[in-house]
Order: structure tokens, then sequence, then C-alpha cells
């Protein structure tokens, strides 16, 4: 695969970002024995759906550190992810636009202060929108951003900030398809570089993992399907959720109605999929699919699943305990606001 230069186009575009600190309403149901809920070191974010002017709130635990909007003027939903892509300890915040927006259009704020880091295009022509990950794909200690082709298409790319932007992968991964692509990423055999992981978001339940090598070349790892008889598109996460052996474990749910809202955990270190068990976040309202996280949603220094549901069902935000999938956290990211809401 031939790798290309990709320099950084920033747009005219300002982002007002203000420093913002807003108590939540949050029902803990139960607490972990001996576990302060107190905010964690690590944070998270929580982007709108269509209908609320890509507005994104950054958030440790329940308290919102700072909001923006992030692509003013546009009202078709906004992806988000969380990853240190300077080396400075703070995980930072990259949004994607949804469906209907120019290029692909992609942006990443500095997770201590607010500030807008870079604004690129990411797909030049393509309306699809796009969705986004943080992960150290080659090695370096800082992320790199991964971007995923909307509908249309599932083409994913990775692209080194730390280096300017350079395109260091471009890749099809689902021969194809026009279902468009949801991105992950997360150390699957313990090797200190993490894996591009990919669901197929419309058409099928489909789970691949491929490994980013020198030069830019791609070798799939994994491949399984995820829900039998499903064909409505899936949202996928991985961290080390259980053991803290420095190894991802991943997260699929179902994006569409039909799926069940069942969340689904699974082991790939040995390349065949272990399920190693699943719940349901139970979201009021119709079943309308589930977008999924991961973070330290206690402060007891361990991930927790965080997932969200999707339109109609308000901007419920919801974390369960990874080990035990015991709900841990349940709140309203935007009070009032019924368009569904994604996590990163």
């Amino acid at each position: 695969m031939t790798t290309r230069t990709h320099r950084i186009a920033r747009t005219p575009e300002s982002h007002t970002s203000r420093l913002v600190v807003e108590q939540l309403e949050d029902r803990v149901t139960p607490a972990k024995p001996g576990i302060s809920l107190a905010p964690s070191d690590g944070q998270f974010a929580v982007g709108a759906d269509q209908g609320a002017n890509g507005h994104v709130k950054v958030l440790k635990a329940n308290v919102v550190r700072y909001s923006f909007i992030a692509f003013p003027g546009f009202n078709g939903g906004v992806r988000v992810a969380t990853g240190d892509v300077n080396g400075d300890g703070t995980d930072d915040i990259a949004v994607g636009a949804g469906f209907g927006a120019n290029h692909g259009h992609v942006k990443v704020y500095d997770g201590t202060t607010g500030a807008e880091i870079t604004s690129f295009f990411s797909f030049q022509g393509f309306k699809g929108g796009v969705d986004v990950d943080i992960g150290d794909v080659n090695g370096d200690g800082k992320g790199d951003l991964i971007v995923g082709s909307g509908p249309s298409a599932s083409h994913v790319k990775v692209f080194d900030l730390a280096a300017g932007g350079t395109e260091i992968a471009s890749f099809i991964a689902y021969s194809g398809s026009v279902g468009g692509v949801t991105v992950t990423s997360g150390d699957l055999d313990g090797d200190g570089d993490e894996e591009v992981i990919t669901g197929s978001a419309i058409g099928g339940a489909h789970v691949k993992a491929f490994s980013v090598g020198t030069g830019g070349a791609v070798t799939e790892v994994a491949s399984f399907v995820a829900y039998s008889g499903y064909a409505g598109g899936i949202d996928v996460d991985a961290a080390d959720l259980r053991n803290n052996d420095g190894i991802a474990e991943v997260a699929v749910s179902p994006l569409d109605k039909g799926g069940g809202e069942e969340v689904r955990l699974f082991d790939l270190s040995t390349g065949t999929p272990t399920l190693l068990g699943s719940f349901v976040p139970k979201f009021p309202g119709a079943d309308r699919g589930v977008r999924l996280a991961s973070g330290d949603a206690d402060g007891d220094g361990d991930d927790d699943i965080i997932v969200a549901g999707g339109p109609g069902r308000g901007a419920k935000v919801k974390a369960f305990d990874a080990q035990t999938f015991t709900e841990i956290k349940d709140f309203s990211a935007f009070p009032g606001f019924q368009g569904g809401v994604f996590v990163g």
C-alpha cells in the first residue's frame, strides 16, 4: 500500500470554547464498596447528535470541565473520542462532523485548555460524515487520529498528528460495503502498539482488527460477526477492561433498532473472539441503538464501559463496571435534548 503525506490545512472557522463547570444530575446505582465518587483523573466526551448545533461537553465523572460548539452552523451531529495526542498526560478531544458535512471534517482540541489543536478534511469531496478515535498505532507514545467514513464507503485512515498530520495508513475495512465504518483502537496482543478495530456501521455486525506496520502496511488480525442475524450496524470500543494486563478487550453494541440493545464484551487476544459477557443498558423509549466508549467513570482507577442512547432516547448516558456489568452512573448529558448522543 502506498503511503501519502497529508499536510493539514486549517480551516478558517473559529471555535467557541468556554470553560464551564456544570454539575449534571447523577444517579449512582449502586456504588461499588469502598469507592469514592469524586471526579477521576480520566475524562471523556459527549457529542450531541443531529439537532444540537454540534455541542460537545468534556467531563470528569459527571462534572463538565468545559463545553464548546465543534462545528458552528452545522447541525448534523458530532462524533467524539479522547486520547493523548501531544504527550502531556491529559487526554485530548477529537471530533468528527456527522452526515452531511463536507470532506470528512475533523478537529482535535487540547484536553487541558480546550484550545483547538488542529482542524482538517480527512476525505476530500465526501459528505457521509465520519467516526473518530485516538490510539497509539505507531508506538511512538502519542495518540494517532483514526477516522472512519460514514455511509457510502468503509474507508479508514490514520493520521500521525505528532508528525504534522502525516497520513500513515489508508485502507478499506469491508470490501464492497457502502454502509460506513465505526472505529476504535486497542492493544489486542500486548506488544505496545494499538490495533485499529472497526465495526460495520450499516448492513451488518462485522468486527475486524488490523495492525499497521512500517510504511503503512495493514494486516487483518481478527474478523468475526458480533450478532448473528442482526444487520443494523454496530459501534465498537476497546480498552483494558479486564485483568489490568495491558491487553484490550473489545466492547460491541447495536447501532440501530432490532439489536436488542445488548452490549457484548469480547477477548480477541488469541485472534479468535471469546465472549466474556453482556448486559442491556435499559434506556427509556423505543429500541434505537447504543453508542459506546470507555473510561474511568467512578475514579477507582479502572476503565468502565460508558454507553449512550440513540435518537429519541433523550441524552441519557450510563456507565457500567466492566467486571460485573453493574450500573454505576446514569445522567443526562444535554438535559431536554431528545436527539441522542455520542460518547468517546
